[in-house]
């Protein structure tokens, strides 16, 4: 009796450090990443980034201070337009998109010029694509306004629940009144990793090995 306690007691603790693990959430949070690096395409945490063309630097706070926003860390700023960033895991799968820090890319709200405000985007667009080949869309509200510190703000923004089961999402921003300043800056992506059918096969076998062992001991 004592030995089948045990096995259970063992189960039941692989079986919940396993569910922890599937559920375990990666941050991007581009501190590993040279600043000022001019590379289309790189890596950060457990993802890859590429973008059609050179579109933006990874930048701590002396990026055009103080034009450009900053909370303190790296921060991926796309300065050219048409911009776009999309972002994979770097070993392939699947993940949930969750959470996301974003903002315009330069605050021309600095310009004694009021009419240079209105280059600043109005929107973040993030379109997700999923393994089953569907596309999820949603848009996000940058805000404007300048800070104490003259720069414009960071928002931490959360995904719908649409943004599941995805192979790719792709960053960029809309709404300035000049297109060529649909500029917009990220930090802070939450992702949590799908795990594999093989996995949940594993998982399933486990909770079924658990009732076994409790039926046999309750027979006893």
């Amino acid at each position: 009796m004592k030995k089948l306690q045990m096995c259970v007691n063992a189960a039941l603790f692989a079986t919940g450090v396993y569910m922890v693990g599937a559920a375990h959430a990666d941050t991007v949070t581009f501190e590993d990443v040279p600043i000022y690096s001019n590379e289309k395409d790189f890596s950060s945490g457990a993802f890859n980034f590429s973008s059609p063309e050179f579109i933006g630097y990874v930048a701590d706070g002396a990026y055009c201070d103080p034009a450009c926003p900053y909370n303190g860390t790296n921060v991926f700023v796309a300065g050219n337009s048409p911009a776009a960033l999309t972002m994979t895991y770097a070993g392939g799968g699947a993940f949930d998109f969750k959470k996301f820090d974003g903002g315009g890319g330069f605050n021309f709200n600095l310009s004694s010029d009021p009419e240079f405000a209105a280059f600043i985007p109005t929107k973040i667009d993030v379109v997700g694509r999923r393994a089953d080949g569907q596309t999820v869309y949603q848009s996000f509200l940058i805000d404007r306004s300048s800070n104490a510190d003259g720069r414009l703000n960071l928002t931490s923004f959360s995904a719908g629940g649409s943004f599941t089961n995805l192979v790719s999402i792709t960053f960029s921003a809309s709404g300035s009144s000049d297109e060529a300043f649909n500029s917009f800056t990220l930090d802070n992506i939450i992702a949590v990793p799908v795990p594999e059918p093989s996995e949940y096969a594993m998982l399933l076998a486990g909770v079924a090995f658990i009732a076994g062992l409790r039926r046999r001991r309750s027979g006893k």
